[in-house]
């Protein structure tokens, strides 16, 4: 599939919302963070001010920060792929290389160590698994995306916005081909 394909099919997954009073906007998800944790508040707050992404980020090819295991698999792992999908947009934005090639390295280790529904039904970092590039990142994308939108008709509000973002950051790096 390529990737406006994947920009409209996403497009489309999130249009089936439930209504909302106003849109939610990126800064929203960065206030009390996912999952209750700080990690992910910190890179969502990255564009105002906050430390530099690599003070969120464990050095190396595994996740970004370890599982603490006093934490539940499915936070962990929510709160990793909310860290996934927020450094993306920074890596993208900054043209940052080292940055992009660790958050790849990241997801790789996710196709092989988590599975997509070791999280809370919200497809966070779904553009990145597809970046990825391996038919292995591209079933955990789709999988992600399945457990949004199989348990209910429509999708919660906090998701749709994630499909719309990840089908934005999806487009901003569509080859001129693939138009």
């Amino acid at each position: 599939m390529k990737s406006l394909d994947w920009v409209r099919h996403l497009e489309q997954a999130a249009e089936m919302t439930l209504p909302l009073d106003e849109p939610i906007p990126a800064g929203a998800l960065g206030r009390s963070g996912v999952g209750g944790l700080d990690r992910d508040a910190r890179v969502w707050g990255l564009g105002s001010g906050a430390p530099p992404w690599r003070d969120l980020v464990e050095p190396g090819s595994g996740p970004l920060q370890a599982w603490p295991e006093d934490r539940a698999i499915e936070v962990w792992t929510e709160e990793e792929l909310a860290s996934l999908h927020g450094l993306w947009r920074i890596a993208r934005r900054t043209s940052d290389a080292s940055l992009r090639g660790r958050l790849l390295a990241a997801a790789h280790w996710h196709l092989e160590n988590t599975q997509p529904d070791n999280a809370t039904n919200r497809p966070w970092g779904l553009h990145v698994f597809l970046m990825e590039g391996s038919a292995e990142g591209r079933v955990y994308a789709e999988t992600l995306l399945h457990n949004a939108t199989a348990v209910r008709v429509r999708v919660t509000p906090v998701s749709a916005w994630i499909l719309a973002d990840a089908a934005a950051e999806l487009r901003a790096i569509a080859a001129p081909g693939d138009r």
